[in-house]
C-alpha cells in the first residue's frame, strides 16, 4: 500500500476519532436528535482546517476519503432523503437494496443494484458522486458495525438491543417508543400511581451512538435482508431480530371492554371501577393475567361482584390441582361474592344491554365491565405477507426455531419472546432468557465468519419458577405442579421483578 494511501486511511481515521475527529453536533437522523451524524460540509470544513488548504483541495480529499469509505473498508453509509430512502454504499456485509418510493421496487443483491435503485432520484450513478448529492439534502452516518434491525420493542426486543448496542449497530423499530414491565400491568387497578413507574423510555437505556429509534411498524419483510415499514422506509440489514411479542385477539369491542395489555387500560379500568354503577365484572380466562385482574380489583373495589368464566374445569390448567384449589381458597376469604363459572365460554355480549350470555348453560349475566384474558395471538401477520417467509411459520403463527433462536432455513434472523414455539409458558421472565442466548450469538455471528451452529449458544427450556399475584399482597411461587411459597413473600419478589 503506498504511502499517500496511508496517510488518508490515518486521516479517516483521526476524521472519526471522538474529541480531535469532527464535531459532531446534534442532527435530525431518523426522527431522533443524534450525535452521530455530521453533514458533508462538516467533514470538508474540519479537513480544511486540519490540513491548512482551501475548499477545492479540502473537498478533493474528502472525496478520496469517501472513495476509500465505500469501496476499501467496506463501512456503510446510510441517508434520510426526500423520499424517505435508506442508502446503503457497496459493501462486503450488503447482499440487497431497495427503494422506498416504490411498493413494486425489487431487490437485488449485486452493487449495481444499490446503484441503480438510488439513481432514480439522483441525476448521477456513480456511487461516491451518489453519496455526495444525498449528503447535500440530508445527513449520514458511517460505522464499521454490522446492522441489527429489531422489530419490536417489549421486554425481548429492547433488553436484547440494550446487551449488543455496543457490538452492532442497531436499529430499533417499534411503534410506542417505550418498554412496558407486562407482569405488572395489573398491578395499576387500584393504583394509578403504578402506571409511570412499569414503563421506560428506550432513549433511557439505550444511548450508544449507533442506536436508532424508529416508532414505526414492519408491515412486511421485502427479502432475507430487507424489510418495509408502515411509512414507506425500506430497510436493509446484516441481522435481524423478529420480537414482536403477542396480544390477546380482540373478540368483543365496546366501551367497557378492556383488555389487560398495558397500563393505559387499566387507567381506563380504574376510571370505571370507581364508578358507583358499575357493580357486575366479568373476566373471561382460567390464566395468570385473568386472575391477577381479579385478585386486584377483589381488593381495591371490594363492593364489585365478579364473575370469572373459564373454558376449562381448572383454573391455571397446567399446573397441579393444588395451585387450583389455593386460588379458590383465596378468593373464598377476600372475596366471598366471586363466582367462578368454570368450563364455560362467552358466547356473545350484548354492549346495550350490559350482559353477557353463557355458551353451554345459556344463562345471561350482568356486565357492566368485561375483562376478557385470553385468545393468545402471536403479532406475526406481517410476516404472512412474505412468501419466501411461510415456511417459517406454524399455522398457528408462532415462529419455527432452532436451539440457538436461529429461524430455520435463515441463520441471520432472530426469535424470541411470546412468538417462538418453543413449548413453555409464555412470561416474562422466560424471554430475558431468550435475551441472553440472542446477545451473545449475535456478537458472535458478528465478529466472526462463518460460525459453526455446535459453537452457537442454545437455549435450554428447564423448569423454572412462575410467580402468580392474587391481589396486591399475596402472591403463590409455582415451580412445576407445586406450590413452592405463597403469601407476601412471593409477592415482595414478584413486585421487584
Amino acid at each position: 500500500m503506498s504511502s499517500s494511501r496511508l496517510e488518508d486511511i490515518e486521516l479517516l481515521k483521526e476524521m472519526q476519532r471522538p474529541g480531535t475527529g469532527v464535531n459532531h453536533a446534534d442532527k435530525s437522523f431518523f426522527f431522533r436528535k443524534t450525535k452521530a451524524v455530521f453533514s458533508g460540509s462538516d467533514a470538508v470544513s474540519w479537513i480544511k482546517t486540519r490540513l491548512e488548504c482551501d475548499d477545492e483541495k479540502a473537498t478533493e480529499t474528502f472525496e478520496r476519503l469517501l472513495n476509500i469509505q465505500l469501496l476499501d473498508v467496506s463501512l456503510r453509509f446510510s441517508t434520510m432523503s426526500s423520499s424517505s430512502t435508506l442508502f446503503s454504499a457497496p459493501s462486503e456485509s450488503s447482499s440487497s437494496s431497495s427503494d422506498s418510493s416504490s411498493s413494486s421496487s425489487s431487490s437485488d443483491s449485486s452493487s449495481s443494484s444499490s446503484d441503480s435503485s438510488s439513481s432514480k432520484s439522483s441525476s448521477s450513478s456513480d456511487p461516491i458522486q451518489l453519496a455526495i448529492e444525498k449528503m447535500d439534502r440530508g445527513q449520514f452516518r458511517f460505522t464499521r458495525k454490522k446492522r441489527l434491525v429489531v422489530v419490536g420493542g417489549g421486554f425481548a426486543g429492547a433488553m436484547t438491543a440494550r446487551l449488543v448496542q455496543h457490538d452492532l449497530e442497531v436499529i430499533l423499530i417499534d411503534k410506542r417508543g417505550f418498554v412496558e414491565l407486562t407482569p405488572s400491568v395489573p398491578f395499576v387497578i387500584g393504583d394509578d400511581a403504578k402506571a409511570p413507574k412499569i414503563s421506560f423510555s428506550h432513549k433511557s437505556f439505550l444511548k450508544a451512538l449507533d442506536v436508532v429509534i424508529l416508532k414505526e411498524q414492519v408491515v412486511r419483510l421485502t427479502n432475507p435482508f430487507t424489510l418495509e415499514t408502515g411509512g414507506g422506509m425500506v430497510i436493509e440489514f446484516d441481522f435481524l431480530l423478529l420480537a414482536t411479542g403477542s396480544f390477546y385477539k380482540p373478540v368483543f369491542e365496546g366501551p367497557d371492554v378492556l383488555y389487560a395489555t398495558s397500563a393505559d387500560q387499566m387507567l381506563l379500568a380504574n376510571q370505571r371501577l370507581a364508578d358507583p354503577s358499575v357493580t357486575e365484572i366479568v373476566i373471561i380466562g382460567g390464566g395468570s393475567v385473568a386472575l391477577e385482574v381479579a385478585g386486584q380489583i377483589a381488593v381495591f373495589f371490594p363492593h364489585k361482584r365478579i364473575t370469572i368464566v373459564a373454558a376449562r374445569e381448572k383454573l391455571m390448567e397446567r399446573t397441579s390441582t393444588t395451585v387450583h384449589d389455593s386460588v379458590i381458597k383465596w378468593f373464598s376469604k377476600h372475596s366471598p361474592s366471586t363466582r367462578f363459572m368454570l368450563g364455560e365460554r362467552v358466547a356473545s355480549y350484548n354492549v346495550d344491554e350490559k350482559t353477557v350470555l353463557l355458551s353451554n348453560s345459556q344463562e345471561t349475566l350482568p356486565c357492566h365491565l368485561l375483562f376478557p384474558c385470553m385468545g393468545f395471538t402471536p403479532c406475526t401477520d406481517f410476516l404472512k405477507r412474505s412468501d419466501f417467509f411461510s415456511s417459517a411459520l406454524e399455522p398457528s403463527g408462532l415462529v419455527k426455531v432452532l436451539p440457538t433462536l436461529q429461524i430455520e432455513g435463515f441463520p441471520h434472523i432472530f426469535a424470541a419472546g411470546d412468538i417462538t414455539n418453543i413449548a413453555e409458558e409464555k412470561l416474562a421472565q422466560n424471554a430475558m432468557n431468550h435475551t441472553a442466548v440472542v446477545s451473545k450469538n449475535l456478537c458472535h455471528l458478528a465478529s466472526v465468519s462463518n460460525v459453526p451452529s455446535d459453537r452457537l449458544r442454545t437455549y435450554d427450556t428447564d423448569e423454572r419458577i412462575m410467580l402468580i399475584s392474587i391481589g396486591p399482597r399475596h402472591a403463590l411461587m409455582i415451580r412445576g405442579d407445586r406450590i413452592v411459597m405463597k403469601g407476601a413473600v412471593p409477592m415482595k419478589l414478584k413486585s421487584s421483578t
